[in-house]
């Protein structure tokens, strides 16, 4: 097969695609569907336990330092620090000092004092008194803490501690300052309504009343909010400080306190009271400050809500599983790609949905990002090895193993040796392909193979020479224009496109009166599937014009027979003796039918029957009254029996009655005068299927013995003879007639057989398959 009259494995990749190996896509179809339950168990793993909080919080702490809140120039925070303490003695302080502070800060201006210091014990009763006096003349708004102390009693998580009476009652506010710590030690988050143990009531954070007249707004939004809230910091120290000692002795300009939020606590490292925050680096913040950046935060809506469980769920598992579907398209290099720019794809998302005021961890999706490329690359090309060893496997025994060298695949690595078994497989696949290719271009015949489509996919040498002037990528519509003559397309593409008959071949004639056959098989693949044909082209060029010779013949030999028959029968009137006129007519016509008979029989194999349901007994009834007039001159008569009046056959009629003319003819030749012409119609059953049989009987010499228990089928010979007892010659070999009725019923895949009767004559019966030649 010649480079240049096949088509290219681009153009024929883009013809017929390759199709998948059902056994490798059955096997990574379940690999995948496993990758799938894998994704689900890791995720169901991750998110149920605390494995991956601490590197959901290292990536929040650094989402959230890059976008921090400025300071609220309203807010003022009065620390007890150590400047504070070394002027005014040790910690606790006399609650007078405080007195002083809240009288000093309302004469002032403040707008708001919020007290982060525990009032919950009793101390001397006049300092309590003054205490809460101060509270309640103030004219700024006062909110004092209540606490929880852990564990509770009786089993209670916690138990609350409110501050006591006297304070409680004068204080505008009561409020928790509950720090919120993560498990990596951390503040993060507060909880705005925090629900007692006791009774059940809700209390609210101690900044609510500032919050109100700092941001309505957002006050509004979040005084129900039950659920602990992720907000974030400013920078340490951003907020306006100023020691609780300056501020106590008038050291301070009234213009500093007016319309300010005043935030009193501790300060000092001593007091215990410091907390690592989100802000990197293991930065820590007083409990004041932590309480000054809640209120900040939820004043401008720097507010964090944890995403529900299932939006965890479905971010966790939804891009690892739309991976795992590119990942049955893509190259390795693809998805190593694809699956680093998911895991940026991923924390782009969480910073997004943060400033939207959701927090969705995204360290489960990006460790399941980080397993499944690894674990879907080892599960394919363990899919892969398995299968190029099934592959490689089923070629033992094959051609394909017989051609090129042994292959040896001792020592190296696991995937080395399958690279090179794969290696020598391809190169042994090459060698059979040109081994194939090589025997194609010799056959002597054209042949060509085409796709499903009806596109050429290769030809061989004598194709070239047949139809020489083709472009390079023909299909067969081409074929059909350059070699066929334009009256002949319609019938050629009737058969093209006829793919489901079961005839698969066309007698064709060229345009230079070249006759083929042209036979088509088909070509499937491994799993039986339709992936194209095999057209392949016998010249009988030289058969057909001996056919026509033959033709010619037969029409001279039958004309020369006839005409001088003719002309005999034409001058009998000029014969007087009856008797003789009457002998030399059936003669004659005798040979003319001689001469039809052996015609016909020249002919019965090319011929199609014409078939048709016919009633066998009708036809015998209508040959036996044609023959009458000739049975009458040796007074002969028929008897016709028949099992079943109603016995018909799928037959050619026209044949059918010609064979029962030519067998009672003889039957009448060969039987005595005032004999019968016995007929019987019966049905047979051979090999589960029905048979009519027909048999016909004289009382004349019979068969030779030499020729008595013959059977004849698909146009077998048979010879008559006589006995030696009768009283005429004995009669020649079987003749035309005789040869036609083998022929005949050969056609119709029956049988003729021949006996002697059980007394005299001889017995013809004709075999015929009741639905027709077709069931042989």
């Amino acid at each position: 097969m010649t480079d240049d009259k096949i088509i290219s494995p681009h153009q024929q990749s883009a013809i017929a695609p390759v199709k998948k190996s059902p056994v490798l896509y059955r096997r990574l179809m379940i690999e995948w569907l496993l990758a799938i339950i894998f994704i689900i168990l890791m995720a169901f793993i991750l998110l149920r336990s605390d494995i991956m909080h601490r590197a959901d919080n290292i990536i929040y702490d650094e989402i959230i330092s890059l976008d921090a809140p400025a300071p609220n120039e309203d807010i003022l925070l009065i620390t007890i620090d150590d400047h504070s303490l070394q002027n005014l003695g040790q910690w606790p302080w006399d609650r007078r000092t405080h007195a002083r502070l809240i009288d000093k800060l309302s004469a002032m201006g403040a707008k708001s004092i919020n007290m982060d210091i525990l009032l919950s014990e009793n101390s001397d009763d006049a300092a309590d008194s003054q205490l809460a006096q101060s509270l309640k003349n103030s004219k700024a708004a006062t909110a004092i803490p209540l606490h929880f102390d852990y564990p509770g009693e009786n089993g209670a998580p916690y138990n609350l501690i409110p501050p006591i009476d006297i304070i409680a009652n004068s204080a505008d506010y009561i409020g928790h300052v509950e720090l919120i710590i993560d498990d990596d030690g951390i503040v993060r988050r507060l909880q705005i309504n925090k629900k007692s143990a006791q009774n059940d009531e809700y209390y609210g954070h101690l900044i609510l009343p500032s919050l109100k007249n700092i941001s309505p707004e957002n006050h509004a939004k979040y005084t129900m909010e039950e659920q602990a809230l992720l907000f974030a910091f400013a920078p340490s120290s951003s907020f306006a400080q100023i020691s609780y000692v300056d501020a106590l002795q008038n050291r301070l300009s009234s213009k500093i306190i007016a319309g300010k939020h005043i935030f009193i606590g501790a300060s000092a490292a001593g007091l215990g009271d410091n907390y690592p925050v989100a802000l990197g680096g293991g930065a820590t913040m007083p409990g004041l400050e932590i309480i000054a950046n809640f209120a900040n935060s939820l004043s401008q809506g720097y507010i964090y809500k944890d995403a529900p469980t299932i939006w965890l769920y479905i971010f966790t598992i939804l891009p690892a599983f739309i991976l795992l579907l590119g990942y049955l398209k893509w190259t390795p290099r693809t998805a190593l790609i694809a699956s680093i720019s998911a895991i940026f794809i991923l924390l782009a998302i969480s910073f997004l949905l943060l400033k939207m005021g959701i927090w969705l961890p995204p360290s489960p999706a990006m460790l399941i990002m980080l397993l499944i490329y690894p674990y879907w690359g080892w599960r394919r090309l363990q899919s892969a090895s398995d299968f190029m060893q099934f592959e490689m496997a089923k070629l033992h025994g094959t051609i394909a193993d017989k051609v090129g060298d042994a292959v040896n695949l001792r020592g190296g690595d696991f995937i080395e040796k399958q690279s090179r078994g794969l290696s020598f497989a391809i190169e042994k696949l090459q060698l059979l392909r040109k081994f194939i290719d090589d025997i194609l271009r010799e056959l002597p015949d054209p042949m060509f193979v085409t796709d499903e489509q009806g596109h050429i996919l290769m030809t061989n040498d004598a194709l070239n020479i047949l139809w020489p002037h083709h472009h390079q990528n023909p299909a067969l519509s081409d074929f059909v224009t350059d070699i066929l003559p334009p009256d002949d397309h319609a019938a050629m593409d009737a058969f093209l496109n006829n793919v489901v008959d079961e005839e698969q071949s066309y007698r064709l004639q060229t345009m230079n009166d070249e006759n083929f056959i042209l036979r088509r098989s088909t070509l499937t693949g491994p799993e039986g599937q339709l992936i194209g044909y095999i057209y392949h082209l016998t010249d009988i060029t030289g058969l057909t014009r001996a056919e026509m010779q033959k033709e010619d013949a037969l029409r001279l030999l039958s004309h020369d027979m006839r005409a001088p028959q003719s002309a005999i029968i034409s001058l009998l009137d000029q014969v007087t003796n009856a008797d003789l006129r009457s002998k030399i007519e059936d003669n004659a016509r005798h040979t003319i039918r001689l001469a039809q008979n052996f015609v016909d029989v020249a002919r019965m194999g090319e011929q199609d029957l014409e078939l048709l349901d016919s009633h066998i007994e009708s036809l015998v009834i209508e040959a036996t009254e044609q023959l009458w007039p000739i049975a009458q001159r040796k007074k002969l008569k028929f008897e016709i029996q028949s099992d079943n009046d109603e016995i018909f056959a799928i037959v050619d009629p026209a044949l059918l009655y010609r064979g029962l003319i030519n067998i009672l003819n003889n039957a009448i030749r060969f039987s005595h005068v005032g004999g019968t012409i016995y007929i019987h119609i019966g049905t047979r059953e051979i090999s589960n299927a029905q048979y009519c049989a027909i048999e016909i009987a004289d009382e004349g010499p019979g068969l030779s013995n030499h020729h008595a228990n013959n059977e004849t089928g698909y146009g077998a010979a048979l010879k008559v003879k006589s006995h030696p007892h009768a009283d005429n010659a004995e009669p020649p070999p079987m003749g035309i007639g005789l040869n036609f009725v083998a022929a005949m019923v050969g056609r119709h895949h029956g049988q003729l057989n021949s006996h002697n009767g059980k007394e005299k004559g001889a017995v013809f019966t004709m075999i015929l398959p009741v639905d027709g030649p077709n069931i042989m």
